[in-house]
């Protein structure tokens, strides 16, 4: 769809996502499935990269039995309210993740094939 294209577009995807992770991590599977895209996923919820693989979602740290998504989980913020201003050291920590793997992709280090950034 034209959502997808869009999406296609960019490097990074940084994914901004609620308080309770069995409504929030179907919803990153949908946006990761037909997608070949790096994310960033920040949380209110403490949610780990094994959460999201045991959903299906291709993680940099734990490859699922059965990967359902082209798209792959490289990092996870966790502690930010949606709605509500964050801290600075929220913010600094999202900067310092998205800035690393834009970093990354720019030099072609992160290959989303291999299950490792």
């Amino acid at each position: 769809p034209e959502e997808e294209e869009q999406i296609r577009r960019h490097k990074l995807a940084l994914i901004h996502v609620g308080n309770v992770p069995r409504h929030f991590i179907p919803k990153v599977k949908v946006f990761l499935r037909n997608v070949a895209l790096p994310a960033v996923v920040v949380s209110q919820a403490p949610v780990t990269m094994k959460d999201f693989a045991e959903a299906g979602i291709r993680t940099r740290e734990y490859e699922p039995e059965v990967p359902e998504t082209k798209g792959m989980v490289v990092e996870v913020v966790t502690g930010v309210i949606r709605g509500q201003t964050c801290s600075q050291e929220k913010l600094d920590e999202i900067i310092g993740k998205v800035k690393y793997w834009m970093e990354r992709l720019k030099d072609g280090q992160a290959r989303l094939g291999s299950g490792q950034g």
